[in-house]
């Protein structure tokens, strides 16, 4: 009897043996395998939108290990965009170093290792960015009546959905600051209203200026802030030329701009500086300054120019002419770097010039003596034509700009037949969206002063 009790408990001892036996087993396996095994993707993160505005967008990829620091060569994006990858603990950091095309699937493929165990892994991921969107002003016809409204139409490109955001006599001007819109309304005496509210109409519209003269009315895009020039009818004395306001449409702040004297500033030309709340303004002497009303930084001189072009997408780089020839301003280091020679014919005269970032060259509008015009990519010495007028138009291109990541040029075009196809203002009443790789012609609608240029 006494025998029963022994063997149970050699049983018990055999069994908890196998049992731990068995235990370190699979954790001296699993904890080979986790040796050998690299890293896993866990999440990633990227704004699309953001992507597309502008170069220097991350995606961020998450692993369950921390990453060695990568190499350029270990990360494939398709299609391909130049990338600068960074890790941080168990992130990867892939920075675009150009700005993104609309609506494209982009893969990313990076090879990466463990920086405890120094086992590799591939990660993959992939994203879509958005369509392309822009807003337009289609005016009514001009042997319509006088209260006839206009228009100011949502389209993506490549759609034939269209959505209509303002309807009003009169339309001016316009600038989108999303979620925001500003319009300027005229008077039949020619007195200007300006007007701000949401795009989706959800609530009324604020009078921000009546009975002025308002020029120059532009957007910041995501900064969101909208500027414009003022003079006030009611005494056009008080700033002849017209004073430089800012307007926040979330705080509802209007600014006066400052000139680097201090007095009103009364700008000949003047544009947002991309991301930011600053603005350059081109003073009637022609000189030019960096302006940060908002911040209340030190203005900044940049010398005398001719003119200013804009600004390499996705960058603070201002493009500027000396007379013919052309410069680079980066507001980043306050360096100024000379455009190498264009190489365009003697009896071409370049009307505009638009940078397209990165490698890519400029865009240029030109003209011949015989008056023919035409738009070319010039990049590495070569002019490429990518848009010319029709030999037997009546009208012909009133004015061009590119999309923010450079991929579309939008051509306004003067009317063909005035009599069919009437445009109340003389203004273009079509405007063509122009691949500017392939110089295909993607979407064409009637309108013109496409946001993109304001």
């Amino acid at each position: 009897m006494s025998s029963e009790p022994s063997k149970r408990q050699d049983h018990f001892r055999l069994t908890a043996a196998v049992t731990i036996g068995a235990l370190v087993f699979a954790a001296v396996g699993l904890t080979v395998a986790n040796t050998l095994q690299g890293p896993r993707l866990l999440d990633a993160q990227i704004n699309p939108g953001a992507a597309v505005e502008g170069a220097g967008q991350r995606l961020i990829m998450r692993a369950d290990q921390t990453v060695a620091e990568p190499t350029t060569d270990q990360v494939t994006v398709t299609p391909k965009v130049p990338v600068e990858p960074t890790s941080d603990g168990a992130a990867l950091i892939l920075r675009f170093a150009d700005s993104l095309s609309y609506a494209t699937t982009y893969e990313i493929v990076a090879k990466v290792q463990s920086a405890t165990t120094g086992a590799s892994s591939t990660l993959r991921y992939s994203f879509r960015t958005p369509d392309g969107t822009f807003y337009i002003l289609q005016r009514a016809a001009s042997n319509a009546d006088t209260d006839a409204p206009d228009q100011i139409v949502h389209h993506l490109i490549g759609s034939p959905e269209q959505r209509v955001v303002r309807s009003q006599p009169r339309i001016e001007q316009y600038a989108v600051a999303d979620p925001a819109i500003a319009v300027v309304t005229s008077d039949a005496a020619g007195a200007a209203t300006l007007t701000v509210g949401p795009l989706d109409g959800s609530e009324p519209n604020q009078t921000l200026v009546d009975n002025s003269d308002i020029s120059q009315l532009k957007s910041s895009g995501p900064s969101g802030l909208l500027g414009f020039v003022l003079t006030p009818l009611s005494d056009p004395y008080l700033a002849p030329g017209g004073q430089l306001h800012l307007y926040d449409p979330v705080t509802g702040k209007l600014i006066k701009v400052s000139g680097f004297d201090g007095k009103p500033l009364e700008p000949l030309d003047w544009a947002f500086v991309p991301g930011t709340t600053s603005i350059v303004a081109q003073t009637a002497d022609n000189a030019f300054y960096l302006i940060d009303p908002l911040n209340g930084r030190p203005t900044q001189p940049l010398g005398g120019h001719s003119r200013m072009y804009g600004f390499v997408p996705g960058s603070t780089t201002l493009i500027v002419d000396d007379n013919g020839g052309y410069k680079a301003i980066d507001l980043a280091t306050g360096n100024t770097s000379p455009i190498p020679a264009l190489d365009l014919p003697e009896a071409v005269d370049l009307q505009q010039l638009l940078p397209l970032g990165g490698d890519r060259g400029y865009i240029g509008w030109v003209a011949t003596e015989a008056g023919a015009a035409s738009v070319v990519v010039i990049n590495d010495g070569n002019a490429r034509q990518i848009y010319a007028e029709e030999p037997d138009a009546t009208g012909g291109i009133q004015n061009i700009c590119l999309s923010p990541n450079g991929q579309y040029l939008a051509v306004a075009k003067l009317p063909r037949d005035a009599a069919t196809n009437p445009d109340g203002s003389g203004f273009a009443n079509k405007t063509e969206f122009v691949d500017t790789v392939t110089g295909r012609t993607d979407h064409d609608v009637a309108g013109s002063e496409v946001n993109w240029c304001n």
